[in-house]
């Protein structure tokens, strides 16, 4: 059994490790932008990003990381995209200053993980990252093989018909029960 005193202490030991309700991890990100900032320019400027509408806010943060890489600016300036930015990056970005290059640029970062992965931007040539219309039949094609009634699927593309089997198929699984 644990005596009294020790309980007491091992309480407000753990009141001090554990972290508020409101913590957020974001400025320790901050703290770490001299590594980002190492790698983030190669990475921005390598792979051939292309965007959809969802994407376009995001995608102009990146053209401005960009532009503020390629020039000898270090501020952003005053009109610089914002709209990618959320609620949780808000109070680290927007400083009474103005905005925040690190997190502005760790955001941007983040935002464009995150819409990579949802295909709001993808990479051209890429094999994980790429445009969702990839996945599909180019419409020419499907178009011709609408027409021919030829398109490629383990069920029938006739809605009715496709209706009539699954039909048929479970009056056939009730006769057998």
């Amino acid at each position: 059994m644990l005596p009294w005193d020790e309980f007491a202490a091992s309480v407000a030991e753990t009141g001090k490790l554990s972290q508020p309700e409101e913590f957020d991890f974001i400025h320790l990100l901050a703290e770490n932008w001299p590594t980002v900032r190492r790698y983030a320019p190669a990475l921005l400027e390598v792979p051939p990003l292309k965007a959809a509408p969802a994407g376009k806010a995001v995608m102009e943060a990146v053209e401005q990381i960009r532009a503020l890489n390629a020039g000898s600016h270090k501020e952003l300036p005053a009109d610089a995209p914002t709209a990618f930015i959320k609620k949780r990056w808000d109070k680290p970005v927007r400083t009474a200053q103005g905005l925040d290059r690190r997190n502005y640029e760790i955001c941007a970062l983040c935002e464009l993980k995150n819409a990579l992965r949802s295909g709001d931007i993808w990479v051209r040539g890429s094999r994980q990252f790429k445009d969702f219309e990839d996945y599909l039949i180019p419409a020419p094609a499907f178009g011709e093989l609408k027409k021919t009634g030829t398109i490629p699927l383990s069920v029938n593309a006739d809605a009715e018909a496709y209706l009539k089997e699954r039909v048929a198929l479970l009056e056939e699984r009730i006769r057998q029960t």
